[in-house]
């Protein structure tokens, strides 16, 4: 356009020359140069301007051929008079203000995106803190990245063939999408490999009407509503490595299903109660009955001026009921590894009681548990009793068989450096590793923790040819002690010891017994 402007001047100039030249003859002045130089002028210009345009499109066609024709800037059109209202504005989007973007698709895409409709266009924001994440400038539209790296090393006193091996492990690589379209529609995909298997983790759907979480449905395969360990923290915010005895052998980890869930009474009630296909670590269910899962969470102290240091103290249970129809997962029952079938699950951890290839859960299940949490401060204390009756056949022609499990841990956490916990969350790092000196030199944060945690399962287990007595015992008791570092608000470091007390000699490999297990524990935790 601008070349064009130039070219209409050069002509109105060279019009006006020819028709001035008589007057400043009659003025006395020096004459303007003949009409035919001022053409020659011109011609000479017009000439290098077609040169230099000529330039330009063999660089154009250079381009289009390296890059491909999709790389070829596109004109920009003018919507028709009925679009207007509905088409992108270019002087409200920079992005598409500074590139010259066109309100509606041109070229080879056009006739497809068109057959969409005319769809609205927005600038994204981005964002890197507890996650990547992108979001639209009315903040309706989100997508987030997050992604969770551990690696352990693992050091046995006691290891053998078939049982636990002292190495390096990685109990979990975690893939996690999450985001919202629109504020009351929210959605998350996750995916895992840990040791030994890679599957689908999450996949839901979270409605949230009138953009409030008074009242909320989650659908979908997510993390289920069964005890408050499970439920109310995150693996990568724990205070020891992996979940206390009884959660990680009997918690229902993952299931398909719906919920109702939400936070009432200005934070001081938390509440979830669903219906799920009922099998642990599967997708599929082998019944028509759904379990039914409950969750309630009370504050009472929330906002108390008079007990400020019980305003985060948390009591509460759940429940789980419903019938099984199931394989056993996992056939063995350990002590550091949480319950799957991964290949690597066996040489992870020492084992304490197997059942016999032949048993099945089958029949009526109940499960039940109190618990208690208080965060205050620095300190973090957590107290949790589990009970279950589950029913087992040890085989296709033997009657059902009740098992009951009891259980209960109690746990605390304490930063020596300083950081206040409301809940077992992400850290806010005070003085993040910083080795330069000055101002911002920090070692991180440290916390101590410890937790001792007991299970114990009916003789009717060995009474009822479920499990070998001679192999196996019923009871166990796990204490963990350890320190955590944070580096900073991604990276953990955990070092713990955990000494497992058995109720009977455990076979560790063939002629080899033994009635208690020591694991040297460190692992290094990537998450955002």
């Amino acid at each position: 356009m601008m070349r064009e402007a130039r070219t209409v001047r050069l002509i109105l100039w060279a019009t006006l020359g020819l028709l001035l030249t008589p007057w400043s003859l009659a003025a006395g002045q020096e004459p303007a140069p003949p009409a035919s130089e001022i053409l020659r002028q011109f011609e000479s210009r017009l000439k290098a301007l077609e040169d230099e345009n000529r330039a330009l499109r063999e660089q154009m066609r250079t381009f289009v051929e390296t890059r491909g024709p999709e790389a070829a800037p596109e004109r920009p059109t003018v919507p028709a008079p009925e679009e207007r209202a509905t088409s992108p504005s270019t002087d409200s989007d920079p992005i598409s203000r500074d590139l010259g973007a066109p309100a509606r698709p041109v070229g080879p895409t056009a006739a497809a995106a068109n057959s969409r409709g005319t769809r609205k266009r927005t600038s994204l924001n981005a964002w890197l803190g507890q996650g990547f994440e992108l979001t639209s400038d009315n903040e309706e539209f989100q997508l987030q990245f997050h992604n969770e790296t551990q690696v352990d090393y693992r050091l046995f006193d006691h290891t053998g063939p078939g049982s636990a091996q002292s190495g390096f492990f990685i109990p979990r690589q975690i893939w996690a999408f999450n985001g919202r379209l629109t504020k009351s529609v929210e959605y998350m995909a996750s995916f895992q490999r840990g040791l030994g298997s890679f599957e689908l983790r999450d996949a839901f759907l979270n409605f949230r009407p009138y953009n409030q979480d008074k009242f909320m449905i989650k659908a979908g395969r997510y993390r289920v509503p069964y005890t408050y360990e499970f439920y109310a923290i995150s693996n990568q915010d724990l205070i020891s490595p992996e979940r206390s005895v009884y959660a990680i052998n009997f918690g229902n980890n993952r299931e398909i299903g719906v919920t109702a869930w939400g936070v009432l009474y200005d934070d001081r009630l938390d509440y979830a109660a669903g219906a799920f296909n009922g099998p642990r670590n599967s997708y599929e269910d082998n019944n028509d009955e759904p379990n039914f899962i409950g969750f309630v969470n009370a504050r009472p102290f929330r906002h108390s001026t008079r007990f400020e240091f019980l305003n985060f103290l948390n009591l509460g249970g759940t429940v789980d009921v419903g019938n099984s129809d199931d394989r056993l997962a996992p056939l063995p029952l350990r002590t550091s590894v949480n319950a799957g079938q991964g290949s690597g699950s066996s040489t992870a951890s020492p084992s304490f009681l197997a059942f016999n290839n032949t048993v099945r859960e089958s029949g009526p299940r109940a499960q039940y548990s109190l618990h208690a949490a208080l965060f205050y401060k620095r300190l973090s204390l957590l107290a949790e009793w589990d009970y279950s009756r589950i029913n087992y056949l040890p085989s296709a022609e033997e009657p059902r068989v009740p098992i009951l499990v009891d259980a209960f841990y109690v746990q605390a956490g304490f930063f020596l450096t300083g950081e206040h916990v409301t809940r077992r969350g992400p850290i806010e790092v005070k003085r993040p590793l910083n080795l330069k000196r000055g101002k911002d030199f920090g070692l991180g944060a440290i916390e101590l923790g410890a937790r001792y945690a007991s299970l114990r399962l009916g003789d009717d287990v060995f009474t009822q040819g479920l499990a070998d007595p001679n192999l196996w015992t019923n009871r166990v008791g796990v204490t963990d002690l350890g320190v955590n570092w944070y580096l900073n608000q991604y990276l953990k470091v955990y070092l713990d010891w955990q000494h497992s007390d058995f109720g009977a000699p455990v076979a560790f490999a063939p002629g080899q017994f033994f009635l208690t297990s020591d694991l040297y524990w460190a692992r290094l935790q990537l998450s955002f």
